[in-house]
């Protein structure tokens, strides 16, 4: 390892233990010698947007791009900085690549459709959704996110609940996969098999209040006035936990 790359892998750790202001000096002290360096602009470019200089992550990540292909992790740190500085229309195009480069992994592909979901790029959040189900059927995260952006796309009850069903059946320990897939059943007026998947759920792990609100329906509709009032007593919690 050349003296460039050792200092690389140096500047790395420097990141992972939030060594920033060190990191950055470092950068800079070789990119003043090493100029056409891709990787020092990455790195100088990842120290920029964990300090929050979004504007500044966005030149050197630039810079790195114009000296070699930005790994798809970098590509989309860019992207979202991009949207950072109100640049949406770059940040959905950029977004939109992430998964088409060759170290793309299944979970930098579903990070890419979270970060397009909030830009409201439902439709490019779901088609990489369902390519990661397609490719990886056994990732829960993958079946949730198709239900998810389905329905923030208004699609019916009836065709989210399997990706529901899918995602709870895969990691069933995971809350907001029962929870979700319970009031999606709801939905449809399947009442009893939504109520059994949530009559012993930890209301301390719900941190949704509008979740809250439609599990006391179904305990209510089930006669359950214990859990009813437990999930009263959860939404009085949550509130006193944001009035603090």
């Amino acid at each position: 390892m050349d003296d460039v790359e050792a200092g690389l892998e140096r500047i790395r750790r420097l990141i992972h233990d939030g060594e920033l202001a060190d990191a950055e000096t470092a950068a800079n002290e070789l990119l003043a010698s090493h100029p056409e360096h891709g990787g020092l602009w990455c790195a100088k470019g990842e120290c920029r947007r964990r300090l929050g200089d979004h504007a500044g992550c966005v030149e050197a990540l630039e810079a790195a791009s114009v000296r070699m292909e930005l790994p798809a992790e970098s590509q989309l740190r860019l992207a979202e900085c991009y949207a950072a500085v109100g640049r949406n229309d770059v940040a959905v195009w950029l977004m939109r690549d992430v998964s088409s480069k060759h170290d793309c992994t299944s979970c930098l592909a579903l990070k890419t459709a979270a970060a397009l979901g909030r830009l409201g790029e439902c439709d490019a959040a779901l088609e990489l959704c369902l390519d990661v189900r397609e490719r990886f059927p056994d990732r829960a995260e993958a079946a949730f996110g198709v239900a998810y952006y389905m329905n923030r796309m208004g699609k019916a009850a009836e065709e989210v609940a399997p990706y529901l069903r899918s995602a709870h059946e895969l990691d069933p320990d995971n809350t907001m996969y029962r929870v979700s897939l319970s009031l999606c059943l709801a939905c449809l007026g399947r009442t009893h098999e939504a109520y059994r998947l949530v009559k012993d759920v930890d209301l301390r792990s719900v941190e949704w209040p509008h979740c809250l609100t439609r599990l006391m329906e179904i305990f209510a509709s089930a006669g359950d006035q214990s859990r009813y009032l437990d999930c009263k007593a959860r939404m009085r919690q949550l509130g006193d936990a944001l009035t603090k």
